[in-house]
């Protein structure tokens, strides 16, 4: 084969392998805002609580529960990943009762 054969080659593989990144950040994308649109409604309502739904960071951003106290009853660090994980899958990984962690999270939010 000559040289101009595998950049041709190469580039193609490369262009497929943007095509599928792009796709995938899109279909994640997607997937995000449709269930952010679902629970914007919730939002709305009068009596909002914390519920097993909620990932860490949306408690953070929409009650007023500081970072340390969120932390520390969740039992976990303030990395990324754990930001992004609901308080449910938080609850099975630490073996907590979930019932319990949301209580006593409601109760930080009225203080």
């Amino acid at each position: 084969m000559k040289k101009r054969d595998n950049w041709k080659i190469l580039c193609v593989v490369l262009i497929i392998i943007l095509i599928v990144l792009i796709g995938f950040f899109a279909f994640r994308a997607s997937e995000r805002y449709s269930v952010m649109r679902e629970h914007k409604g919730y939002f709305k309502g009068e009596d909002v609580q914390i519920e097993t739904w909620m990932p860490v960071i949306l408690v953070l951003e929409k009650f007023n529960i500081s970072e340390d106290d969120l932390f520390n009853e969740l039992n976990i660090t303030g990395t990324i990943s754990s930001r992004r994980l609901t308080i449910e899958k938080i609850c099975e990984k630490k073996k907590l009762d979930c019932k319990v962690v949301v209580k006593n999270l409601n109760n930080l939010q009225g203080m």
